[in-house]
């Protein structure tokens, strides 16, 4: 082995198992947390759910700010 070409140098990493390298973290870890994260959103979402908006009488349901704004009136 030669120091004076790198390309004959042992790689830092070798022999190392993945989970022991840093960067390797970010490759499996950020995907892996964005997975956790959108199934925590979805869940979310589905429990609970946006409320109803009463309006009086045969009126078509509206927005809840137009709710709002009619019921101050």
């Amino acid at each position: 082995m030669s120091l004076s070409n790198p390309h004959t140098a042992p790689h830092p990493a070798a022999g190392r198992p993945w989970w022991r390298i840093g960067w390797m973290w970010l490759v499996v870890g950020i995907p892996a947390l964005t997975v956790v994260a959108a199934i925590a959103t979805i869940t979310l979402a589905v429990v609970t759910g946006d409320p109803s908006v009463r309006t009086p009488g045969d009126h078509p349901p509206v927005h809840l700010r137009q709710a709002n704004e009619q019921a101050a009136h």
